[in-house]
């Protein structure tokens, strides 16, 4: 079971460090159109077809012994996730007025208080199960959520919409986030598992990239 933990790990990673670099390559060259979009689409649909494949006879097992979902469980999913659609629609309008009142540049707004917004399900659940010792859970929840994030999250709305590129995000941003990618992963291939000492260093980071990256919109 560790050994199958550590290669889906690895894995993961890989691909989360793989989407940031491509995702990173096509930003110098101006918006994010249909070709880049497509290119994430394809990569994320290959990432897939990897995951099914290595996984079957895991999930399949998995499913068996957990027993077949009952229709509450089925609801409430279902329910869940139309509410957070909706409440995720209102929580960008709701942060671009924010912004156009207080003067805000709409990049901080969407770097801050909608990433963190919109990450606080992932963080609730990664913090839930690293409680319960489901280790796996936690981080294949915050790898699996950037995966998805960089290939379906602009993936798809690139191929209906130029995406602007900020200069500033191409020579800060986007470095910083493939630093900051290669250091969990080091965090985690050293003795697999992410230490107090490990999270208290990223919080640092974030909080100087934070008063960075505001100190520099100003």
């Amino acid at each position: 079971m560790l050994l199958q933990q550590t290669g889906m790990t690895r894995r993961d990673g890989l691909f989360g460090l793989l989407s940031i670099l491509i995702l990173s390559s096509f930003m110098p060259m101006g918006p994010i159109g249909p070709l880049t979009g497509a290119v994430l689409l394809s990569i994320y649909c290959v990432y897939l077809l990897i995951l099914i494949k290595k996984q079957r006879k895991y999930y399949t097992s998995h499913l068996i012994e957990g027993g077949d979902a009952g229709w509450k469980t089925i609801v409430t999913a279902v329910l869940s996730f139309a509410g957070l659609v909706v409440f995720c629609r209102v929580l960008v309008y709701s942060a671009v007025e924010i912004a156009v009142v207080l003067h805000i540049p709409e990049m901080i707004v969407g770097l801050f208080a909608l990433a963190i917004g919109t990450s606080l399900a992932e963080l609730v659940v990664a913090v839930n199960s690293a409680r319960k010792h489901m280790c796996s859970l936690s981080l294949g929840t915050v790898l699996g959520s950037n995966i998805f994030n960089i290939l379906i999250g602009i993936g798809i709305p690139s191929l209906f919409v130029k995406i602007p590129v900020e200069p500033l995000s191409v020579v800060l941003d986007a470095p910083i986030l493939i630093v900051v990618t290669v250091i969990v992963m080091y965090f985690m291939w050293t003795d697999m598992e992410l230490r107090r000492v490990e999270g208290v260093v990223l919080l640092i980071i974030y909080i100087i990239y934070a008063a960075l990256r505001i100190a520099i919109t100003r």
